[in-house]
């Protein structure tokens, strides 16, 4: 067999691959774009998901054992400076009226607690 016929032959063998590639994957312009970018992508993708669980985790911090522990030590009639000693100054004080009375809403965001308090003696814990 000659040089040339030996090329002609891996020629007709090659292009019968290519058709048999094409034939069994039926490649799209925007597949074959994908198939290519995909690694490069995918590692984007990966980043920005651990960097959005990296924040997520950092904006809410979770509650320690002793917050829990002073968080049950929370009730009813308690004044303001054994809360404050409790579990420290809300994170916002709303005053307001209710049935012709003062009071006043501490809010502890971290803690997921609002305090109601009248005459500076709490009269409602509520679980948020």
């Amino acid at each position: 067999m000659s040089f040339r016929k030996f090329r002609r032959l891996v020629l007709w063998v090659l292009i019968g691959a290519a058709g048999y590639w094409v034939y069994r994957t039926r490649p799209t312009l925007p597949g074959i774009v994908d198939d290519l970018t995909r690694p490069l992508f995918h590692s984007k993708a990966v980043v920005k998901e651990s960097e959005y669980n990296r924040m997520q985790s950092e904006a809410i911090p979770a509650i320690t054992h002793s917050e829990e522990v002073a968080i049950g030590q929370l009730h009813e009639n308690m004044s303001t400076s054994e809360v404050r000693d409790l579990i420290g100054y809300p994170d916002e004080m709303q005053p307001f009226k209710e049935n012709g009375k003062d009071r006043v809403r501490w809010i502890y965001r971290r803690l997921k607690r609002t305090l109601i308090l009248e005459e500076n003696r709490v009269i409602s814990v509520i679980v948020q």
